[in-house]
């Protein structure tokens, strides 16, 4: 065994226990192929586990399958959604890929995208794009 696969084994096992930032981290991993084999059904599974603890880097690794159509269905509507709510959780980084998805949206996609409910857990619990 080496160490990439012991590291492997690691992360998988924190995110098994429903550690919200290793199951981010699995979500990229898989979707960008590094580390581990490119899966996009296993990403967006992580990051949906990510997501329903409300981590903010779950939520734009989710964000950004949804934007491409990967490993879940093409939804600029719910990409949009999940990278607000990864910028509202602090992830400020994100900003740039709001307004690249911005140009592409319709104002009425927009104004479905930025309805969120008052409580930021109320909306994580109900995205319709889940």
């Amino acid at each position: 065994m080496n160490f990439r696969s012991i590291k492997g084994e690691v992360l998988r096992k924190a995110a098994e226990q429903n550690h919200a930032p290793a199951q981010a981290l699995l979500a990229y991993l898989y979707a960008t192929g590094k580390g581990l084999p490119r899966d996009w059904a296993e990403a967006a599974q992580w990051a949906r586990r990510a997501v329903d603890q409300g981590n903010p880097q779950g939520q734009a690794e989710l964000a950004s399958l949804y934007e491409q159509g990967t490993g879940v269905p093409l939804d600029y509507v719910c990409a949009y959604r999940l990278y607000l709510l990864s910028l509202r959780g602090g992830n400020e980084a994100i900003k740039s890929k709001m307004d690249e998805l911005s140009r592409i949206m319709t104002p009425r996609q927009i104004r479905e995208a930025t309805k969120l409910d008052a409580a930021r857990d109320e909306v994580t619990k109900s995205l319709a794009c889940r």
